[in-house]
């Protein structure tokens, strides 16, 4: 029944019962360049927490979130960052491995910059971008409305920087209904000057793009008199190297031809352009299995570039690389590949996901060569790093241990990922075979996993899900009838959100029938709304 319960999409809101986080820095006025120390106070001190940060740049956009090594000190957490010189805004984010995110009461945590006790420019203008990345790292409603206002708080600070976030203010402009129209009317005068004059030819792509409203093919029509203008515009490298990124993929062949062309016709490309063209050619490669080229190129680009940033672009295509020798059943290549992306992933960020799902591949690698016991420590870091709420690769680990005949640990990690809510009937049923063949003291120790989760999961129900009155919606059902939610008022509503690519929303029709035939129309309402249906439909 949890698991069916799972799926049904009530509206609801979490209210947090435990003490109000507190997150404090070792000064007031943290300023680039420096090293700080955060403590953390809150429901989410345990041995499974872990930290993550987000550092935001003026004018770059914002380097992938990376893990940050804590320790628990009194009941806090506590950790340190070195903040590099360019930064504006961090945001920092604190999860029990993923599971549950602190959201500081819907707040998130983050921080400005300053220089001399005074906000430094740009950081507001990055902490007001920061507002549309919300819900990606804390799980709560991206606040577009207060991202504007801090960027025009910033504008009239610092006049300066108007300029340098003309995209990000009309890109926010753009994602909010209230000032939707005034983005395109910002958007159309930077690209009729565009046309005009030239002026702002490096952002044709972005203004084509917030014109067409994100569909592509219209975008495509807006960037080709630009393109015919500027050929070897700015407009236009950015179009290659889309295109250059697609093609690694599926055409790599054709993809290394882009790169050619690129390299012929843009000979002063800027760093971090050059670093997005080189992670294109090397993705082609990695997917041809052409480990010499990949290596020189590699190698290249590490002596010519210092950056992080062209340590996450060398972690993630030698990892890319050894997926493809292994496909190939190069196994001694695949290894060496991996323990490269290994070397890289250390350097650039050793709690990194990613770093974790190059360990799965190498732990299956061991298992399939007959290693299993280094192939079952290398998947518990790996289930480490990446989170243990997918119960698709928890499996895999109880498979393993299963394989080595070592039952208590199938049984106790069986029962951590079903009283968590993180298993499935593979799980279930290797967690209760296991019991079966431990002495009965262990057996009275493990048995407990059902009951506590049925227990666990109602508890939630109870203490931490409140219901809230929620905004009347206007559908269409299969009939053309419209239906509002109002239609439904006294009744129980259930609302189920499904589409034909959600194998578990599939699976679920069977026991949602069950409970649509259980309660009379009356006193429950099943409303099944097909997501795919842009918003149209109710089935």
């Amino acid at each position: 029944m949890k698991n069916l319960f799972t799926w049904c999409f009530l509206f609801v809101c979490f209210q947090t019962i435990s003490q109000t986080p507190k997150l404090t820095l070792s000064t007031e006025f943290p300023e680039p360049g420096q090293e700080i120390t955060f403590t953390y106070e809150g429901r989410l001190v345990n041995a499974n927490a872990k930290v993550e940060c987000v550092y935001f740049h003026t004018p770059k956009a914002y380097q992938p979130n990376f893990g940050v090594p804590i320790t628990i000190k009194e009941n806090k957490i506590v950790g340190k960052l070195i903040l590099p010189d360019t930064v504006t805004y961090v945001s920092i984010i604190i999860s029990d491995n993923d599971k549950d995110v602190e959201t500081n009461n819907g707040q998130g945590f983050g921080f400005n910059l300053f220089k001399d006790q005074k906000l430094i420019p740009g950081t507001l203008l990055a902490e007001g971008y920061s507002m549309q990345w919300r819900k990606h790292y804390y799980d709560i409603p991206n606040d577009i409305k207060k991202g504007i206002q801090l960027m025009e708080k910033e504008f009239e600070l610092n006049p300066e920087m108007k300029e340098k976030g003309q995209t990000y203010y009309i890109e926010l402009l753009s994602n909010y209904p209230e000032t939707k129209n005034k983005g395109y009317t910002l958007a159309k005068e930077m690209y009729d000057r565009i046309l005009a004059t030239g002026e702002g030819e490096s952002q044709g792509y972005f203004y084509s793009n917030i014109l067409a409203n994100r569909d592509y093919k219209a975008r495509d029509s807006l960037m080709k008199p630009i393109l015919v203008r500027y050929p070897l515009g700015y407009t236009a490298l950015v179009k290659y190297m889309n295109k250059l990124s697609y093609l690694a993929m599926y055409q790599p062949d054709s993809a290394i031809q882009v790169f050619n062309y690129i390299q012929s016709n843009y000979p002063n490309i800027k760093p971090n352009n050059r670093r997005v063209v080189y992670e294109g050619l090397l993705n082609a490669y990695a997917s041809l299995g052409d480990t010499t080229s990949f290596l020189r190129n590699l190698t290249f680009i590490n002596d010519t570039d210092k950056s992080n940033q062209t340590l996450i672009i060398s972690a993630t295509t030698s990892y890319e690389m050894a997926k493809t020798l292994k496909s190939q059943k190069k196994i001694p290549e695949a290894l060496r590949f991996l323990d490269l992306s290994e070397k890289y992933f250390r350097d650039y960020n050793p709690y990194s996901r990613y770093y974790g799902y190059a360990l799965e591949t190498k732990a299956a690698i061991q298992f399939e060569l007959g290693k299993v016991d280094e192939a079952i420590e290398l998947k518990k870091k790996a289930l480490r790093l990446t989170s243990t709420i997918f119960p698709d690769q928890n499996v895999v680990l109880l498979e393993y241990l299963a394989h080595a005949k070592r039952f208590e640990e199938v049984a106790r990690y069986g029962q951590q990922f079903i009283t968590t809510n993180s298993s499935n009937k593979q799980i279930d049923s290797l967690y209760a075979a296991a019991l079966l063949v431990l002495p009965k003291e262990k057996q009275q120790q493990y048995a407990t996993a059902f009951t506590e989760a049925d227990r666990n999961f109602y508890k939630a129900l109870d203490d931490k899900m409140l219901l809230e009155a929620i905004s009347d919606f206007r559908l269409v059902d299969l009939t053309g009838k419209p239906v509002s939610l109002s239609d439904f008022k006294g009744k129980i509503v259930v609302l189920d959100f499904w589409a034909v690519w959600c194998k578990p929303c599939i699976e679920s029709f069977g026991g949602m029938n069950e409970l649509v035939q259980s309660y009379p129309k009356d006193e429950v309402q099943f409303l099944f709304i097909d997501i795919t249906q842009d918003r149209k439909s109710v089935v």
